[in-house]
């Protein structure tokens, strides 16, 4: 565990030093293709090295998402939402987060979601709604936050699902459902 945590702080300072170094991020690939024991941060690493990713570098990162290990999927989730483009492919990979029987990976997918709004506005809200019902309250609080970054002013269908937040029985919910609410545009203003 400590020779983990050590290599993954090794991989962040790198990806500080090395932004774009090719070699460097084949290394990255490599190690999330080898299944060891850095894979989630080899995933958090990713994105601080490259803006976007080459083909071969998002099927790696997809193919994180169907590990047995829930850490490895949600980081997955996450670097997929950073480094692919908001299309309908990354819908369905975050659509099958949000159904992981894991709370973190859920939460993720949550927090994924947020960035493929501009594919189907409608859908990524529906499926955030929805999210406020989860039993887990991180992906309850993570699903107030994303609804708040995509909603457009006077949306009355994300109001009442956040104003319904505001009686969740976890306060972490309900504090996030404030914050929620204040950030939310009002008539004339853009996101």
């Amino acid at each position: 565990e400590r020779v983990s945590r050590a290599a993954g702080r090794a991989m962040v300072e790198l990806a500080g030093q090395r932004k774009g170094d090719a070699a460097v991020v084949e290394l990255v690939v490599r190690h999330l293709r080898n299944r060891g024991v850095l894979r989630v941060s080899c995933l958090r690493t990713l994105p601080n090295l490259i803006d976007r990713a080459d083909p071969e570098v998002v099927d790696a990162v997809r193919d994180c998402l169907s590990d047995r290990y829930p850490p490895v999927r949600a980081a997955g989730l996450e670097a997929l939402a950073m480094l692919s483009p908001a299309d309908e492919d990354l819908l369905t990979s975050i659509r099958h987060g949000l159904a992981d029987t894991q709370g973190p990976v859920r939460r993720a997918a949550a927090w994924a979601a947020a960035k493929v709004a501009s594919v189907d506005e409608n859908l990524v809200t529906a499926l955030l709604l929805d999210l406020l019902g989860d039993p887990d309250s991180w992906v309850r609080v993570t699903s107030v936050e994303s609804l708040s970054s995509i909603a457009s002013a006077g949306n009355d269908i994300v109001i009442a699902g956040l104003c319904r937040s505001l009686e969740d029985n976890d306060q972490s919910v309900r504090d996030a459902a404030v914050q929620a609410l204040a950030r939310l545009p009002v008539d004339g203003e853009r996101r």
